[in-house]
């Protein structure tokens, strides 16, 4: 099995393609796969996200989920190393 980047056009017969997922129906139905399979509890991504599925025909093989909620982790990291400096030279 050939897997093909989504931007390099439709995949043929047997190859897998990663595309993002388009519409609020694509969207539960990748909610409701991942509820499903996943190993914890799951109900949605929050916040702003990313939903990415592999396809290999009509079936979905793989799920893909970003959200930005790790983005915030990077800042608050930031500010408290910040607080850090300010205590250091006090």
């Amino acid at each position: 099995m050939e897997i093909l980047n989504a931007f390099d056009g439709e995949p043929e017969p047997g190859e897998v393609a990663v595309r993002q997922v388009i519409g609020a129906g694509e969207q539960r139905r990748w909610d409701a796969l991942a509820g499903e399979h996943h190993y914890l509890p799951f109900h949605s991504l929050f916040g702003k996200s990313l939903r990415h599925v592999a396809v290999w025909g009509e079936v979905w093989p793989a799920l893909l989920g970003w959200t930005a909620g790790a983005f915030k982790v990077g800042a608050l990291a930031a500010e408290r190393a910040a607080e850090g400096d300010q205590h250091a030279r006090t």
